[in-house]
């Protein structure tokens, strides 16, 4: 039953209220001191891994950031391919994935020899 005129207020649903966590910076940390550079590139760094999905996050975390075929960091505006080693898509566990920089050919051969020797 619904009355006229009377503005129904609902509760959100949890998933609907976005929380942003930020990353804290060092009380002694200065952008412009050269022996703090690589601290800030680092926080760069975290600050654009977790703007992109969780799932991504988490197979880049378990990678250490590198990129298994050219050990070369993965970083978040690359382009990335997302390799599953099943060859199912649907299976999305994070040890059946692997995320490799767009390197073509050379890097599907390398996955390839590399699941062959891990199943015999």
């Amino acid at each position: 039953m619904s009355l006229r005129g009377v503005e129904r207020r609902s509760n959100p649903i949890p998933n609907d209220i976005h929380t942003y966590r930020h990353i804290k910076i060092l009380g002694e940390a200065n952008p412009f001191d050269a022996e703090w550079h690589g601290y800030f590139q680092n926080r760069e760094k975290l600050i654009k891994m977790k703007s992109a999905s969780h799932y991504i996050g988490k197979v880049s975390k378990q990678q250490g950031g590198k990129c298994p075929h050219c050990q070369q960091l993965i970083q978040a505006e690359d382009k990335h391919h997302l390799h599953y080693l099943d060859g199912d898509k649907t299976h999305k566990g994070i040890k059946n994935v692997l995320m490799l920089h767009k390197a073509g050919k050379k890097a599907f051969a390398y996955i390839k020899s590399q699941h062959e020797q891990v199943r015999p």
